[in-house]
């Protein structure tokens, strides 16, 4: 069997689909890379996250995630005898973070350790980031590709709150350079930042007027 278009022949190996639905079998080839495909699953695995009860003396901040690969941020700070879920959890370095509920447009960010203080309500997902085989900027910024996102969003369920299981997430594949060509496209990157006058507080925070990772794709 084989997806076709004006410009490709992409052969479809049958284990390999997750679904009968055209769309999302062409969505495959939306990167034409050198760089090895490799799932999700290959760099994010399952988070040691600790649950917190909520104190009704304390007040917490409450993480948040923007759309297109721009990070997370600190949403609220909320007293504790004004929040309705009475368990949270508490942030975690070096995890990907994301709402369960509302995942469209590239809404995932990387936790550094300036938001470790903050809590994500049941509704949020963290995802520990293998760091010896991805650095965490550069996961965070494949979130602003359009070839990667455009094709996730075709996954996505739900009428008004569009979504997708975690589990179909973590068999999206993606180009996936050795850690020295990570840092050196991420060099190129902030390089690039910095000559546009864009400084951000943290990694992530802003957009490079231009193709984030152009190289990818």
């Amino acid at each position: 069997m084989v997806a076709k278009n004006s410009l490709i022949i992409t052969p479809i190996h049958f284990r390999e689909i997750d679904t009968w639905d055209p769309k999302r079998i062409h969505g495959q080839s939306g990167f034409q890379t050198n760089y090895p495909l490799v799932p999700f699953s290959k760099v994010l695995h399952e988070a040691e996250i600790e649950w917190v009860d909520i104190d009704n003396a304390k007040e917490y901040q409450i993480l948040g995630v923007h759309a297109y690969g721009e990070g997370v941020y600190v949403n609220h700070t909320a007293k504790g005898s004004e929040m309705t879920m009475r368990r949270y959890q508490k942030s975690k370095a070096n995890c990907l973070f994301w709402c369960k509920v509302r995942t469209v447009r590239g809404q995932f960010g990387v936790v550094y350790p300036q938001f470790e203080s903050t809590y994500g309500s049941s509704n949020m997902k963290y995802m520990a980031i293998d760091t010896t085989k991805i650095i965490p900027q550069f996961l965070e910024l494949l979130f602003q590709k359009n070839a990667l996102t455009d094709y996730m969003d075709t996954l996505a369920i739900g009428s008004n709150s569009r979504h997708f299981n975690p589990s179909v997430f973590l068999k999206v594949r993606f180009p996936l350079p050795s850690i020295h060509e990570q840092q050196a496209l991420l060099n190129k990157y902030n390089t690039g930042m910095k000559k546009y006058g864009i400084i951000p507080s943290r990694f992530g925070s802003s957009r490079f007027p231009g193709k984030p990772l152009a190289m990818l794709a």
